[in-house]
C-alpha cells in the first residue's frame, strides 16, 4: 500500500515540477525528461504489479495407463489367466505409470503386494467402472478387459462423454463368456381356491437357458412329503415348454405342492428350479340357489347348467300360476327360502321385480351379500321396467335397449371377463351405464351389458341379457351339446362365489419366494461395446495374446507440452527499460547542470 502510494506521489510530483523544468529548459527538452521520468516509473509499476506472462515448454514423461479387468464370473477363465500374466511385467516394472482395477459388483484398485483373486462376483457394472476411472483417475489409455457383460448398464452417449472429455482412449480386450446352464419353472396360478369336488389347473413353464443342446429333465410334484406325480420334459435351447398339470385336493383346508424341474450338470442356481401352488378347498360343493318369479326359458336352461355340473349343488326355486313356491333340487339344501341364505355361496335372481321380494327379503339378501354371498340378476323387459336392481344396486343406473342380435365380446382387462371369453350373440341385450366407479365384464360393441362390483365381503352383478337360452337351443339345432352356454353359466357363478378360505393356513413363511437368477448368469454379454469405445475414442482393438506387446509399445516416454505462467518481474525487459530510463534522465541532467 505505502510503496503505491509513494509511485503516485512520484508521478504527481513530476507533472507538478514540469512548468519550471520548461522555464530552465525549454519544453522539448522538459518534455524529453518528463518521459524517462515516467517510462521508470512505469518499469517499478510493472515489477511490482501482479501480471504475468505464459512460457511454453515440452516435458517427456510416461503415460498414465489404467487397466480395468473384469471380476465377474461369467468371463472365461483360461482367457482371464492368459491376459493377467501378459499385464504383469509392465506393471511390475512401472507401477508408478500403470494401475490395475477390478471391477464387478464394485470398483476397487489392486496393489502388487495384493494378489488378484479370481473372477468370482455376480455382478458386472462395466459401463460404471469405466465411468468412474474416467472421471476420477484420468488416464490417458484405459486397457479394458472383459467379456462385455453389464448388467447395470449406463447409456454409451454418457460414457463417451467422459472419455473424450478427459483425454481418454480405450484399447479394448474382449474375452470370451463362459454363462453356466439354468433351468427356471414358473406357475399360473400359484394359489387356488376350489370348493370340493373341484380341481385346479395350472400351467406350469420350464425355461432353459445357456443349454449346449437337448436334455431330458424331470418334473415332479410334491404334496409335503409324498410324490404325486412324475413326467419327462425335453428342453432345449431357446424354447420355452408348457405342461397342464391338474392338482385335486383329497380333503378341504389348504394343501401346499411343490413343482420341481431337475437339476442340470452345471447349474450353480438352483433357487429358480421350484414353486409353490397353494390349493385351498371349501368342505363344501358350491351351492347355488336360482330363483325367477316365474318359469322362463332362461330358467329351464339355467337349472339344466347348473344340473350338469357335479360340483354345484343347487336349489331352483320359481312361482307357480297359484302363487306358490315350487322348489327342486338338492334334498339336503331344501326347503329353501330367501330369508334364509346362509347355507347358500350365490344366489340368481332371474329378471326379478320388486314385488317378487317381501322386505324381509330384501333385507336379508342384502345381508348375504354383505356377508361374502355372490349375487346376480338378469333383466327382461318387466324388470327393466321396473328397475328391479334399485333393491340391491344403489348407485343410480340406466338400461337403454340395443338392436338384435347383438354381439358380445369380454372385456379382457377385467377380471371376470377375461374368463368368459368368446361369446354368441344374443337376442335380448341391454346396454347398462352408470356413473358409478363399476367393472365391466361384457361388452356389445361399446356399451356395458354386464357390469359387477364388491359389496361389503360379496359381490353384486347385472347380467344385461335375456336369452342365454337361445345358445343351448341353438347347439341343440346342430346336435351338439350346450357346452357355451353351461361354460358362461358355470363360470359367472364360480366367479361370484370365490370362496375365501382362512389365509393363515397357508402362510407366506410356508411359500418358497420365487427368486431370479443373477443378470451375470442369465444375461448375454455384448462385446461389441467395447469395440465401439475403441473406435470412437481412438484407441484399438485386440486379442488378450496380444495385450503384452500393445502395452510395451503405449509405454513409450511421451512429450507433452506444458504452458506456466510466470510474473512479469521474470523477464528482464522491465529491468531494462528501469536502467535504460534511469541513465537518460540521469545523462540529461547533469548536462543541463540542474540539481
Amino acid at each position: 500500500m505505502w510503496f503505491w502510494l509513494l509511485l503516485i506521489f512520484v508521478t504527481v510530483t513530476t507533472f507538478w515540477r514540469f512548468p519550471a523544468l520548461r522555464r530552465h529548459c525549454g519544453t522539448a527538452e522538459a518534455l524529453v525528461l518528463s518521459t524517462f521520468r515516467l517510462l521508470a516509473l512505469a518499469a517499478i509499476a510493472l515489477l511490482a504489479s501482479p501480471l504475468s506472462f505464459p512460457v511454453i515448454r515440452s516435458v517427456r514423461t510416461l503415460p498414465r495407463i489404467a487397466i480395468l479387468l473384469d471380476a465377474s464370473e461369467s468371463v472365461n477363465r483360461k482367457a482371464w489367466q492368459q491376459a493377467v500374466q501378459a499385464l504383469l511385467p509392465t506393471w511390475r516394472a512401472h507401477p508408478e505409470a500403470v494401475s490395475v482395477w477390478l471391477f464387478g459388483s464394485d470398483l476397487r484398485n489392486i496393489t502388487l503386494s495384493q494378489p488378484l483373486p479370481h473372477p468370482t462376483a455376480t455382478q458386472s457394472r462395466l459401463s460404471d467402472a469405466v465411468l468412474r476411472l474416467a472421471e476420477t483417475v484420468r488416464p490417458d489409455w484405459l486397457i479394458l478387459i472383459a467379456d462385455g457383460q453389464d448388467t447395470e448398464p449406463i447409456p454409451d452417449e454418457r460414457v463417451l462423454a467422459a472419455l473424450r472429455r478427459n483425454g481418454t482412449k480405450v484399447i479394448a480386450v474382449p474375452l470370451p463368456a463362459n454363462l453356466p446352464p439354468n433351468l427356471s419353472v414358473s406357475a399360473s396360478p400359484t394359489q387356488v381356491t376350489l370348493f370340493a369336488g373341484e380341481e385346479a389347473t395350472v400351467t406350469v413353464t420350464v425355461k432353459g437357458q445357456n443349454l449346449s443342446g437337448a436334455t431330458d429333465v424331470p418334473l415332479r410334484v410334491w404334496l409335503g412329503r409324498r410324490l404325486i406325480s412324475q413326467t419327462r420334459l425335453r428342453v432345449t435351447p431357446r424354447t420355452v415348454v408348457t405342461q397342464t398339470i391338474r392338482l385335486r385336493p383329497n380333503a378341504s383346508g389348504w394343501h401346499r405342492y411343490r413343482i420341481e424341474v431337475g437339476t442340470l450338470s452345471g447349474e450353480r442356481w438352483a433357487d429358480d428350479n421350484a414353486v409353490a401352488v397353494t390349493v385351498g378347498q371349501s368342505p363344501t360343493k358350491l351351492r347355488v340357489l336360482l330363483f325367477a318369479s316365474q318359469p322362463t326359458f332362461e330358467f329351464k336352461f339355467a337349472k339344466q347348467s347348473l344340473e350338469r355340473e357335479p360340483n354345484f349343488e343347487w336349489v331352483a326355486m320359481t312361482t307357480l300360476p297359484d302363487g306358490t313356491r315350487y322348489q327342486q333340487g338338492n334334498p339336503s339344501l331344501m326347503p329353501a327360502s330367501l330369508t334364509r341364505l346362509q347355507p347358500f355361496h350365490v344366489l340368481v335372481a332371474l329378471a326379478p321385480t320388486p314385488a317378487d321380494f317381501s322386505a324381509a327379503e330384501v333385507q336379508a339378501i342384502q345381508t348375504f351379500v354383505q356377508n361374502g354371498g355372490g349375487l346376480l340378476l338378469t333383466l327382461n323387459p318387466v324388470a327393466v321396467a321396473s328397475q328391479s336392481w334399485r333393491l340391491f344396486w344403489t348407485e343410480p343406473l340406466r338400461a337403454a335397449p340395443l338392436p338384435s342380435p347383438a354381439p358380445l365380446s369380454s372385456v379382457p382387462d377385467d377380471l371376470l371377463g377375461k374368463e368368459l371369453g368368446t361369446l354368441p350373440p344374443a337376442p335380448a341385450v341391454w346396454a347398462l351405464s352408470t356413473q358409478a366407479p363399476t367393472n365391466v365384464a361384457l361388452r356389445s360393441g361399446r356399451e356395458p351389458v354386464l357390469l359387477w362390483r364388491s359389496v361389503g365381503l360379496g359381490k353384486v352383478a347385472i347380467l344385461g341379457i335375456d336369452g342365454t337360452w337361445h345358445w343351448a337351443m341353438d347347439a341343440a339345432r346342430k346336435g351338439e351339446s350346450p357346452t357355451t352356454h353351461q361354460t358362461f353359466w358355470r363360470k359367472l357363478v364360480r366367479f361370484l362365489a370365490e370362496p375365501k378360505l382362512p389365509s393363515q393356513s397357508a402362510s407366506e413363511t410356508e411359500r418358497r419366494l420365487y427368486r431370479q437368477p443373477p443378470a451375470e448368469w442369465v444375461m448375454p454379454p455384448d462385446p461389441t461395446r467395447l469395440t465401439r469405445w475403441a473406435k470412437q475414442t481412438q484407441g484399438t482393438v485386440i486379442k488378450h495374446e496380444q495385450l503384452g506387446a500393445q502395452i510395451a509399445s503405449v509405454m513409450a516416454a511421451k512429450e507433452i507440452v506444458i504452458t506456466e505462467r510466470h510474473p512479469i518481474s521474470h523477464s528482464p525487459l522491465p529491468y531494462l527499460l528501469l536502467i535504460a530510463a534511469l541513465t537518460i534522465e540521469w545523462w540529461l541532467i547533469r548536462r543541463k547542470g540542474l540539481p
